[in-house]
């Protein structure tokens, strides 16, 4: 949806979310002439994309509190950069490769082996199958195993047994080293020129409650009344929608296919230290977390240690909502090598956030195409964007943006055939 070419029919839109998903559709929409209302219950724009600041050492550090890591393919991420003239900074090490000291027989070399046969067995699949079970009947090291059974959990959020094999070992399976990015000066910075291009036309703290159709068109509510629109798209986290915490009337297509999603649950810390480390990633098997030290947007490394953990379990095994003290304990355990500061930890724990309720979205075992496409369908005049529906980006910023140009160019169409 190219800027600059109006749509012929003009509608009133509402997009419920003001994240990377809700953000896309409502500035594309916006290019195309139509009146659009962005709704945000937080008050900030960007959603599970939040980077926050941390003064340590006398030195301001920019931390990502949620979505961090610009990978290979994210082009559409890469086409808004530019147009905004965001840079993107090098991390200066791999997402994709973790050293595991816990467990000192795996290389990396041994684990990135070892994901590759796991790959190759997963596109051999003719049946639904977890990581589970296929790594069950891979013949390996069981330390091979551990490390990459611990990978994959942690970067999908969830177990193992939960989660579909032929899809999820190609975004987090993979040992292979790769270049990794960060929008420099944090990646919320992508949100705030989004929201920037449609500020008269977004309300924070502003929850939507429900939204009802009409004979006249649907109406959204919210604390503050009744508003009609002729299109609607929903972009908020899949479980919300299961929860109810919004209000639709779903057909039962539509939540067969939510009900083959699997909520990732993750958390993120950041430890402040005396001294800029080199770059290094090195993963907990045991605990099922990683950290990482990365370059800056000046090519520096930041004196911060930061931590992912993901999987329900282990984060309670942490006891995150109990505070970061136990968590902090163990990355100092894991990461001898580093000198810590004396300032205090900053815990982001997205499980318990109220409008999020999680992470991000994997698939389960035997979710199909015909799932994807009940995502992406629309409920009558209702329209869905968020990562969860964009079935070869699910979980990443790229797919929260995808899904909300491909919600835009729907609206955009059906109000064209509207006449």
């Amino acid at each position: 949806m190219a800027r600059g070419h109006s749509s012929p029919n003009p509608a009133r839109i509402a997009v419920i979310g003001a994240g990377f998903g809700g953000l896309s559709a409502a500035v594309l929409l916006r290019r195309r002439g139509h009146s659009v209302q962005v709704f945000e219950a937080r008050d900030r724009v960007g959603g599970r994309v939040w980077s926050d600041t941390l003064d340590i050492e006398d030195e301001r550090v920019v931390i990502e509190r949620g979505a961090e890591f610009i990978l290979g393919g994210y082009d559409l991420l890469r086409e808004f950069c530019a147009t905004f003239g965001l840079a993107l900074a090098d991390s200066g090490m791999s997402y994709y490769v973790r050293e595991c000291p816990e467990l000192p027989g795996v290389t990396t070399q041994t684990l990135a082996a070892f994901g590759a046969r796991a790959m190759q067995a997963a596109q051999r699949l003719t049946r639904p199958t977890s990581i589970t079970a296929l790594l069950d009947e891979l013949d390996d090291d069981p330390d091979n195993r551990a490390a990459l059974q611990a990978r994959i959990e942690i970067s999908a959020a969830v177990g193992a047994d939960v989660l579909d094999a032929s899809g999820i070992l190609f975004n987090v399976g993979s040992a292979e080293p790769a270049r990794s990015w960060r929008i420099a000066g944090g990646n919320q910075r992508l949100a705030h020129a989004l929201a920037a291009e449609i500020a008269d036309h977004i309300t924070l703290s502003c929850a939507v409650t429900a939204i009802t159709t009409t004979d006249e068109g649907l109406t959204v509510s919210t604390a503050h009344g009744g508003h009609r629109f002729d299109y609607v798209v929903v972009a908020v986290p899949f479980n919300l929608l299961q929860q109810g915490r919004l209000e639709i009337d779903l057909p039962a297509w539509k939540l067969a296919a939510l009900s083959r999603l699997v909520q990732g649950n993750a958390a993120k810390l950041h430890l402040p230290l005396r001294t800029s480390p080199p770059t290094s990633a090195v993963m907990s098997a045991r605990d099922r977390f990683w950290t990482w030290t990365a370059n800056d947007g000046d090519a520096k490394v930041s004196p911060i240690l930061n931590c992912f953990g993901g999987h329900l379990d282990f984060l309670n095994k942490l006891q995150v909502e109990r505070g970061p003290d136990t968590w902090a304990q163990r990355a100092r355990e894991l990461r001898p090598d580093l000198e810590f500061g004396d300032t205090g930890a900053t815990l982001t724990a997205w499980h318990v956030d109220p409008w999020a309720r999680g992470a991000y979205a994997n698939h389960a075992p035997g979710f199909s195409p015909a799932d994807a496409d009940a995502l992406t369908t629309p409920v009558g005049n209702i329209f869905f964007a968020g990562e969860y529906t964009d079935p070869d980006n699910i979980g990443l910023m790229e797919g929260a943006l995808r899904s909300g140009r491909r919600a835009a160019e729907q609206i955009d169409h059906a109000a064209a055939a509207r006449g």
